[in-house]
């Protein structure tokens, strides 16, 4: 039974989740194809900037083809099969939960690695994943700055950009957390405070937080990263104004 579930369609023992495990989670991640590259749109909030600059081009996501093939064959099965996936993903998360205790820690669940789901459209028996796994603890970045978790178990970071900047920090204001991505992190911007926001995923840890996220260089053949700091929007840094 262990043997089957590991790895199938959720992520761990990567280095992002084993920094969670230092501020006590066990952190399970799902990756799923971003943007359109499955076929399926995966995330409704991508533009040109988040695009050039997603995660799936750093790491070992950017230069191993087998990981790029297993995400989209995920995805796919999101679409194609929606329900069998939804109870399998169920079916991981109480097997991790177990793990978990085992350990010692809490279990952390996030769903949207490298997509952008809403998440609340999608539910097993008139239930959302948040409602079935109450006593767990769910996170997400997401693009839509529309997005308002209804669930106490459900925490959000929004990531903003250049041209996002205003309405993120009104976010900021009204106590949400937010997040942007800088060649060098400072210690505040716009005169507010920054945290950093890499030493571990557990985002729930960070309420009402400016959370700055160290740029990731690309890492395909070809790409320019300097080019790509000095125009992308997604790019914060001191020279950026409102």
């Amino acid at each position: 039974m262990k043997k089957q579930m590991k790895n199938f369609l959720f992520t761990v023992n990567n280095p992002k989740t084993l920094k969670s495990k230092k501020v006590g989670y066990l952190e399970i991640i799902l990756h799923l194809a971003p943007h359109t590259i499955s076929g399926y749109n995966t995330c409704s909030h991508s533009n040109k900037d988040c695009r050039s600059l997603c995660l799936v081009n750093s790491g070992h996501g950017g230069f191993t083809p087998n990981i790029m093939r297993a995400r989209i064959a995920k995805t796919k099965l999101f679409f194609e099969h929606n329900e069998y996936f939804l109870k399998r993903l169920n079916l991981e998360i109480y097997y991790y939960q177990l793990e978990a205790e085992k350990q010692g820690l809490k279990l952390l669940v996030r769903l949207n690695g490298t997509s952008d789901i809403n998440w609340l459209n999608y539910k097993i028996d008139g239930k959302t994943l948040f409602e079935i796994h109450k006593n767990l603890t769910f996170v997400d970045y997401t693009k839509n700055l529309n997005f308002v978790s209804p669930f106490d178990n459900y925490k959000i970071v929004y990531s903003i950009q250049r041209d996002t900047l205003k309405k993120g920090l009104k976010l900021l204001s009204e106590g949400k957390t937010i997040a942007g991505v800088f060649t060098e992190v400072p210690t505040e911007y716009h005169g507010k405070e920054i945290t950093i926001g890499d030493h571990h995923d557990a985002i729930n840890l960070y309420d009402n937080k400016f959370l700055g996220l160290k740029y990731k260089k690309l890492t395909y053949k070809g790409v320019d990263n300097k080019e790509i700091i000095k125009n992308n929007k997604l790019i914060l840094d001191e020279n950026n104004r409102i």
